[in-house]
C-alpha cells in the first residue's frame, strides 16, 4: 500500500511537469506574432534597421517572420533584403515576394539627393554578402507571396507590418477573391504613416503615385488598422550601429551611403516593427477613437471628431532618448549562425 502510494505521488509529480511543458510549448508556438513585413527598401536606411530589428526579435521567439514583400519599383530592394536577410541568418528565396505587378513604391528607387540610394549596392555584392538574389527576376509576385503565404496560416492570425507605400496591399486586395482571403487570415495592419492632425501628403501614403493605391486601401480594408508611430520623428538611431561594425553589416553600410557624414536617422519602421510585436505595453500608447481620412488631393490626417470603428494611432509612451537605446541595442547585436530552422 505504501508503494501504491509512493507511486502515486510520483505519476502526479510526473503529469504536472508534463503539463507544464506543454503549458509553455504552448505559449512558444501560440504566443508570437505572425507577421509578414511589406517594405520598399532601398531608398531610406530605417527599412533596413526595421529588418535588423524584425530578425532579432525573431530570434528572440517574439514573432515569426512569415515572408518578406519587397514592394519598392527599384529591382534591386529585393536583392538588398535578401543580403540583410542572409547577415542575419535567415536568407531563403522562400520568404520573399517583389513587385513584379504594379509600378509604385520609391519611384525609381532614389535617395533624397538624387543620387542612388543602397540597394544596388547591397544585392550585387554577392560575393560579401552572400545573397543568392540580386534582382527580382525570378522571384515570386507581391500578389503570389502574399496568397501563398496566407493561405497556409490560421484564421485571424497574421500581422502585416506596411513600411513603405500601399502597392503591396492593393495586389492582394484588390481581386475580391484574394481579399476575402486577407480578411479571413490577417487580425490586423500596422502602417508607418503620418498621424497628425493637420492635412498632408505623407511620403508613403501620398507621393510617387501612391495615393489611389492608398485610397483603396482605406475604403476596402476590414481589419484592424494601426497608424503611427506619432512620435517617431524625434527617436534618432544609428551612430552606435555604425560605430561597432564594418561595412561587412549590411544594415551599417545603408545607413553609410544614405546618411554619409550626417550621424543618425529618425526610427520610423524600426518602431512600427516594434509596436507589431508587443502591442499596447510600456513602450507604446493606442488611441482608440478617431480614424484616419484622405481628401481629394491625396493629403491624409488623423481625425480626433470621427471615429472608425477599426482604425487606431499609436505613438511611443517613454522619452525619445530610452526608445532610442532599445532600438539601438536591437540593430547593434550581433547575428548568430543562423537560426536552426
Amino acid at each position: 500500500m505504501f508503494k501504491g502510494f509512493h507511486f502515486l505521488k510520483e505519476s502526479k509529480f510526473y503529469i504536472l511537469i508534463f503539463l507544464l511543458i506543454f503549458f509553455v510549448s504552448t505559449i512558444q508556438i501560440f504566443g508570437i506574432e505572425k507577421i509578414i513585413i511589406d517594405t520598399d527598401l532601398g531608398a531610406d536606411c530605417d527599412d533596413a534597421g526595421a529588418l535588423a530589428v524584425a530578425f532579432e526579435l525573431e530570434r528572440e521567439g517574439k514573432i515569426e517572420i512569415l515572408g518578406i514583400i519587397a514592394s519598392s519599383k527599384d529591382k534591386y530592394s529585393i536583392g538588398a533584403v535578401d543580403a540583410i536577410a542572409t547577415f542575419y541568418g535567415r536568407g531563403a528565396d522562400s520568404l520573399y515576394g517583389a513587385n513584379q505587378t504594379i509600378d509604385v513604391g520609391c519611384g525609381d528607387g532614389l535617395r533624397y539627393d538624387g543620387r542612388n540610394g543602397f540597394s544596388d549596392e547591397l544585392a550585387k555584392d554577392i560575393n560579401r554578402y552572400r545573397n543568392s538574389i540580386i534582382t527580382k527576376s525570378g522571384v515570386a509576385s507581391m500578389r503570389d507571396k502574399y496568397y501563398s503565404i496566407l493561405k497556409s496560416q490560421p484564421d485571424h492570425s497574421v500581422t502585416v507590418v506596411v513600411l513603405g507605400h500601399t502597392g503591396g496591399l492593393y495586389s492582394i486586395l484588390k481581386d475580391s477573391n484574394d481579399r476575402e482571403l486577407f480578411h479571413k487570415k490577417v487580425k490586423k495592419v500596422c502602417f508607418m504613416t503620418y498621424t497628425g492632425s493637420t492635412w498632408e501628403k505623407d511620403y508613403n501614403f501620398g507621393f510617387h503615385n501612391t495615393f489611389p493605391y492608398t485610397k483603396f486601401v482605406l475604403d476596402n480594408l476590414k481589419v484592424d488598422a494601426y497608424f503611427g508611430c506619432h512620435g517617431s520623428h524625434l527617436v534618432y538611431t544609428g551612430y552606435k550601429l555604425r560605430s561597432k561594425y564594418t561595412v561587412d553589416n549590411p544594415v551599417k553600410r545603408a545607413y553609410d551611403i544614405i546618411l554619409g557624414n550626417t550621424p543618425e536617422r529618425p526610427s520610423w519602421d524600426q518602431l512600427v516593427v516594434l509596436f507589431a510585436a508587443f502591442g499596447d505595453n510600456d513602450w507604446f500608447k493606442i488611441e482608440k477613437f478617431g480614424k484616419l481620412e484622405y481628401n481629394s488631393s491625396g493629403q491624409t490626417r488623423w481625425n480626433l471628431n470621427e471615429n472608425k470603428s477599426n482604425h487606431f494611432r499609436f505613438g511611443i509612451e517613454m522619452p525619445a532618448n530610452y526608445m532610442g537605446d532599445i532600438v539601438e541595442d536591437y540593430m547593434t547585436r550581433a547575428p548568430l549562425e543562423g537560426y536552426n530552422k
